[in-house]
């Protein structure tokens, strides 16, 4: 009979919380890890989230035998917060967005009588007076 799941550990999106296992300490290969919470990684993407991470935030792990293992604990961290800070960044990044837009720029611009279609605007104007 399989363990019931625990969630004492973090506070884990449902979908997360009855994958992960009774017993989050004891380690195992990442890939193996991230198959459980229904991430299909490749060995290299295991690494790049090991050293380099996602969104800032890097997966914990330990080097066993010249192999990344990492926990479920750990894991189930790593979404946690990778998705907050996906969040944060995705929030912050809003009005830079806005800015990169070449209409919009254009728009701000001739309304202040700058840029291409600003300095037509303003010398029709000059003109008709």
């Amino acid at each position: 009979m399989p363990a019931k799941p625990t969630t004492a550990f973090s506070p884990l999106p449902p979908i997360y919380q009855a994958i992960v296992d009774a017993s989050p300490e004891c380690p195992e290969p990442v890939t193996k890890v991230a198959g459980r919470f229904g991430w299909k990684l490749h060995d290299k993407s295991a690494i790049r989230l090991c050293n380099h991470g996602s969104h800032g935030v890097r997966l914990p792990t330990i080097k066993v035998g010249g192999r990344r293992m990492t926990t479920a604990r750990a894991f189930a961290w790593f979404l946690v917060e990778r998705e907050a800070a996906a969040k944060r960044t995705k929030a912050a990044a809003g009005p830079v967005d806005l800015l990169l837009d070449a209409g919009a720029a254009d728009k701000v611009l001739a309304s202040r009588g700058l840029g291409r279609t600003g300095a037509r605007l303003a010398r029709s104007r000059e003109g008709e007076s």
